[in-house]
């Protein structure tokens, strides 16, 4: 099962049952129907209850950019707190991913977890002024 469903898997012109959206998007049908309560638009005037795609689409775009965070220049985003929180004493690690994405890693300075930022290769001397970073 995926933590997040992917929407692209789902035909917008189709309507879809409860069970069937649940095995589309490898998620079980108590997520599904935790969703209608969450506001996904239902056809319930007959049985089996329909989805239309497409507002199957809307909702897992909506749900997806409610719960981006937007980070500030100084900011990681730490991993226990969920929030967007500032290094301790500005200090951060540089871990390479590829060849253009790096990731940022340092101490949150509220509760000591773990904080992550991920960046692109050309914009490390950019973030070097901001924070002391230490290659890996």
């Amino acid at each position: 099962m995926y933590k997040y469903p992917n929407a692209k898997k789902i035909k917008a012109a189709r309507s879809y049952s409860i069970p069937e959206v649940a095995e589309v998007l490898g998620c079980s049908a108590r997520t599904v129907r935790n969703w209608a309560g969450m506001g996904l638009r239902v056809l319930s005037d007959h049985r089996p209850f329909l989805i239309v795609g497409d507002d199957l689409k809307t909702f897992l775009a909506d749900q997806s950019k409610s719960k981006k965070v937007k980070l500030g220049p100084n900011e990681l985003f730490c991993l226990s707190c969920k929030a967007p929180r500032q290094p301790m004493g500005m200090m951060a690690d540089e871990v390479t991913q590829s060849a253009t994405i790096s990731r940022l890693v340092g101490l949150c300075e509220v509760c000591g977890g773990t904080c992550n930022r991920m960046i692109s290769a050309h914009a490390l001397p950019e973030f070097a002024r901001i924070f002391d970073i230490a290659s890996k």
